[in-house]
């Protein structure tokens, strides 16, 4: 009886030695991509106009498709009591993605992500990182539209809930910048911040 309650306490601790691991893990993820987000500022040459920046705060749209994996399971729930409907996990998914902007300069934009999270009872919470391309429109006084597509590493968090087995209902944040040079632009370079809003379907298997 002695042995089996020893087995019990030792299982309970390695799960919360798994969380404190995953939670300790997504905070220097986060950290190391909103530092290569952040990073590398142009440099501007000699006798050259300076640059230009601008942010665009976006709503979008969106379908994702991927895999999820459960890493870790029963975290705070009782494993031994089978009829519990209470469940919990640790989870990783890949996925690929794209998303339609609601408005501003950026129409769409598509990638791929690795999201990292915890979930309960269908409900998820989730931090991200992965690589996106974006298409948008650009313009300059006395100069034409121009149609651009430009990609960089971007970082996020996100809600989610399982409508079925397979597909969910998905809250995400991204934030990334990304630098180009326009055609027949008085500015050297051009830097864009991004923070958006995606609100969409995830499909799973």
């Amino acid at each position: 009886m002695h042995k089996l309650k020893f087995i019990i306490l030792f299982n309970k601790e390695m799960k919360l030695i798994i969380l404190a691991i995953f939670i300790y893990g997504s905070l220097i993820a986060n950290s190391l991509a909103s530092s290569v987000i952040n990073g590398g500022d142009s440099k501007v040459v000699n006798g050259e106009s300076d640059n230009k920046s601008f942010s665009q705060n976006g709503l979008a749209g969106g379908l994702s498709i991927g895999s999820r994996f459960n890493l870790a399971e029963d975290i705070f729930s009782d494993a031994e009591d089978k009829n519990s409907s209470i469940k919990d996990r640790i989870f990783t998914e890949i996925e690929a993605f794209g998303n339609q902007f609601f408005s501003g300069k950026i129409k769409q934009n598509f990638g791929a992500r690795l999201n990292l999270g915890y979930e309960i009872k269908g409900f998820r919470i989730y931090g991200s990182g992965g690589y996106v391309a974006s298409t948008f429109d650009y313009q300059e006084a006395k100069n034409s539209k121009q149609s651009l597509i430009s990609s960089a590493p971007f970082f996020g968090i996100g809600l989610g809930y399982d409508l079925t087995k397979t597909i969910s209902l998905r809250l995400n944040s991204m934030f990334y910048n990304f630098d180009f040079k326009p055609k027949n632009s008085e500015f050297k370079n051009v830097e864009v911040n991004v923070s958006a809003v995606n609100l969409g379907l995830g499909f799973n298997f």
